[in-house]
């Protein structure tokens, strides 16, 4: 029951985080020098971070998986749409100025 409980926890913590939550949280440049290049290897590099910073175990509990892939996928299409160009470049620049807060 107690695994149960954690993991419904962990679940509705993914399911209220946004991605501006998880960006803010690192600079664009660690991801640009540890040759992170696509949009979803940022995101997921970036929950990662997000979810070891805040303690919460990623353990193999399938509602918690469903909803973490959903997570990656939304944040990788937000991710996109938000930060790189039409060709696919991403706009590093642009994320710098987000992440700054200015």
């Amino acid at each position: 029951m107690i695994e149960s409980t954690s993991s419904q926890k962990r679940v509705v913590h993914l399911k209220d985080l946004q991605l501006s939550d998880v960006l803010k949280k690192i600079n664009p440049y660690v991801l640009r020098s540890t040759q992170v290049f696509t949009a979803e290897q940022i995101v997921k590099y970036l929950l990662y971070a997000y979810l070891s910073s805040n303690k919460i175990v990623l353990r193999k509990h399938k509602n918690f998986l469903e909803v973490y892939s959903r997570i990656v996928n939304i944040f990788t299409q937000q991710f996109v749409e938000e930060f790189c160009s039409p060709d696919g470049k991403i706009d590093w620049n642009k994320l710098a100025h987000f992440n700054s807060g200015n």
